[in-house]
């Protein structure tokens, strides 16, 4: 069945926006351009609005030391779902040229000492971070990856939406004399010049410092040789700063699973608790139309502490933290003065955060239910009525 929402809207801009859509529909739109109601174009031909809800997370269950259960809600029309996890580090002060991205391809070599074509579309295995890809034209070298001709190089996904999207790439490269490598952000680029030697072969070398723009939460950068003859260029090594303030997120890819169109939940195993970092994951909602393949945006980052541990959660017996009373919704612990004492909820939640100021805290929760009280090192699950 087709049904005609509106006809003849006219705006002044090169867009519109439509409100309260069946998520489930498909739809389609065509444009005439027109100077008044006697002097008009022909319409455009349909244009199919592909695309499907963002998924709505929910809060990760299953959570242990190294492992944790993603969930989220279907959305409409979706076929697959491709589910990122992420380490989430929370900014404790203010930083100027906090390191973002820092990779210096160690694992990365050559070919006898000569510059090698990579055949590969992943470079994990040469990379210190993981998510460095290729769509072709790839090059190896001692410590380096590059890209030459048609070839493009995309870094990990990156947050870089802190200080106003402004951000810095600092680059160390070598490549044939005359090269040239483009920078390119979703907005704007840089290019630098690879310094002449004067002697033929992999020898010209550049350090640079680009300054970037609008930098956006799951970015990409993008890496080519550009130039006359798009000449190879390795980069040795890179690190992406940008100036954070207290409070700011930055999150960095540790790993993707893709799920059916059925599948309200996956699991992530083998992680690494640190000091300084949670771990956190978006869930992206992925269609198909009669071989037209499209993604939705991603949902919003739910965090998860694997500190917490509530499954299989012990009841702590060293005596430096305990609980000592509960009474209605306040929680009184005694510990050491000065201890952080963190709530969460059962899910996994973080409620109040605490610096001991005496040998007694009182934590005031503000509804019934099941809580964990930890210090970093015991753990204790409370029911609070």
């Amino acid at each position: 069945t087709v049904t005609q929402l509106m006809t003849n809207v006219r705006t002044e801009n090169n867009y519109i926006v439509l409100h309260e859509l069946d998520p489930n529909a498909e739809y389609f739109y065509s444009v005439t351009g027109c100077k008044d109601d006697n002097i008009k174009s022909a319409p455009t031909a349909w244009t199919h609005a592909l695309g499907c809800p963002a998924p709505k997370v929910n809060a990760a269950t299953n959570i242990s030391d190294n492992s944790y259960t993603a969930n989220w809600d279907k959305s409409p029309k979706a076929t697959q779902y491709e589910v990122k996890n992420y380490k989430a580090t929370e900014i404790a002060q203010s930083t100027a040229d906090y390191p973002v991205l820092v990779d210096n391809f160690t694992n990365a070599k050559s070919d006898d000492g000569n510059v090698k074509i990579a055949t590969e579309t992943s470079f994990d295995a040469y990379s210190d971070n993981k998510g460095w890809i290729a769509d072709g034209d790839a090059l190896l070298y001692d410590g380096a990856i590059g890209t030459f001709s048609l070839g493009n190089l995309y870094s990990p996904e990156l947050s870089l939406n802190n200080n106003n999207g402004k951000f810095k790439v600092h680059l160390k490269l070598r490549g044939y004399n005359g090269a040239k490598l483009a920078v390119q952000s979703t907005s704007t680029y840089g290019i630098v010049d690879l310094k002449s030697t004067g002697t033929d072969g992999f020898t010209a070398q550049a350090e640079a410092t680009l300054a970037f723009e609008y930098g956006m939460v799951g970015e990409r950068l993008m890496f080519y040789a550009c130039g006359a003859s798009a000449q190879g260029v390795v980069i040795e090594s890179i690190e992406v700063t940008q100036d954070v303030e207290a409070g700011d997120y930055v999150y960095q890819l540790d790993g993707t699973n893709v799920t059916e169109s059925n599948s309200v939940s996956c699991d992530f195993n083998d992680l690494t608790p640190g000091t300084g970092f949670n771990y956190a994951y978006t869930v992206t909602a992925k269609g198909d139309y009669y071989g037209e393949s499209y993604s939705s945006a991603p949902s919003n980052y739910q965090t998860v502490d694997l500190t917490t541990a509530i499954n299989g959660l012990q009841t702590g017996n060293n005596k430096m933290t305990r609980i000592v009373a509960i009474d209605g919704y306040n929680i009184v612990v005694a510990t050491a003065v000065n201890k952080n004492i963190r709530v969460y909820d059962i899910s996994g939640k973080l409620c109040l955060t605490v610096n001991a100021a005496t040998d007694e805290t009182t934590l005031t929760v503000g509804n019934p239910g099941v809580y964990v009280v930890t210090d970093g090192t015991d753990a204790y699950k409370v029911a609070v009525e």
